[in-house]
């Protein structure tokens, strides 16, 4: 485009070149690179997120074909294989299966009466089942220690961010990458680090530290971790706490195996799992609570964090002392 050579505005267009007392310009554009760029960092951040998930849906899937309880009586005495039995359905061979004696027996039993006597006696299974867990002191004691755990880590997940904009004044662009890095760092040194020590710890006795001892070291590293000056020191303690503050996890697993009964193993997880939940949900709550029924800043009133890992440490302890004192009193029971 040509315009008169005293007509050009330099902050507007770009000159070419010049012929006489004309000039050939053209029009910046602003391609803010800056927006495009943006644009793709939050698409990275949705699509890592979006992507943790199937693995999850394909780890479900071979667990769904490949593992059965172990210490079930039925699977026991009639082990299946499962990609066998998966791959070769009657849909895909065209030839119907034979029933087995097993399943012939039951087939003629399967009226309407039969059916609902067999559900009713399976609830009460269920129901009876229960009612041991919940009467065992060494699965109370597991999962109160594993449930005041939960407390301070629903807490701490759930209210960090905004902890760190209001207490250091720092923005997402500062914590979330420093979150997203320490929080699965973390977990994975104290969760792999347990799971590697704690069968040895286990055969020498001295399972405690890593139940009992790393939960109550990690309660002064968290707390420095609140009320640190700075933002750095404060992403640092968290690392070393957080990474203590995972190591039970593992210990406490096996821990729910060996306190409930070999026929009763999923329930037992299950219901530890609903329990810790349920429990480790007010976590947050109570963190609001304080902020807002004691006029305490967030910085003091997520001090319940580390309260809550030092109380699970000394929760662990005992139940260790509890697990060994009923396994005293059974064996001598049994003599």
């Amino acid at each position: 485009m040509e315009v008169p050579l005293d007509a050009v505005d330099l902050q507007h267009v770009s000159l070419l070149y010049t012929q006489g007392e004309m000039a050939a310009v053209a029009p910046i554009y602003d391609y803010d690179f800056k927006i495009l760029t943006e644009t793709m960092s939050e698409a990275s951040w949705r699509q890592l997120l979006f992507w943790l998930g199937p693995p999850g849906l394909v780890i479900g899937a071979l667990a769904l074909l490949t593992l059965r309880e172990p210490r079930s009586a039925r699977g026991a005495s009639a082990p299946k294989k499962p990609f066998r039995s998966a791959l070769s359905l009657p849909f895909m061979s065209r030839v119907r299966p034979e029933p087995t004696p097993v399943a012939a027996k039951e087939g003629k039993a399967a009226s309407p009466l039969a059916k609902k006597a067999q559900r009713m006696k399976e609830r009460k299974t269920l129901v009876v089942g229960v009612r041991t867990l919940l009467a065992s002191r060494s699965f109370q004691a597991v999962t109160f220690a594993c449930a005041l755990n939960d407390v301070g880590s629903w807490a701490l997940v759930s209210w960090h961010a905004t902890f760190y904009t209001r207490v250091f004044g720092i923005g997402p662009d500062i914590y979330a990458p420093m979150l997203a890095a320490i929080i699965p760092i973390g977990g994975i040194i104290g969760g792999v680090g347990s799971g590697l020590m704690g069968d040895w710890l286990s055969r020498t006795g001295n399972r405690h530290w890593l139940t009992s001892g790393a939960s109550i070291a990690a309660s002064p590293l968290i707390a420095l971790s609140l009320l640190a000056p700075e933002y750095q020191q404060s992403f640092a303690a968290l690392l070393i706490g957080f990474a203590l503050s995972e190591t039970w996890r593992a210990p406490a697993a096996v821990l729910i195996k060996d306190v409930s009964p070999p026929e009763l193993g999923a329930t037992g997880s299950a219901l530890h799992l609903s329990i810790r939940n349920l429990v480790g949900g007010c976590g947050p709550l109570s963190v609001a609570f304080l902020e807002s029924k004691f006029n305490l800043d967030l910085q003091h009133a997520m001090l319940l964090v580390p309260t809550a890992y030092a109380l699970s440490g000394v929760a662990f302890y005992g139940a260790e002392a509890v697990m060994k004192n009923e396994k005293r009193l059974n064996a001598s029971t049994m003599q």
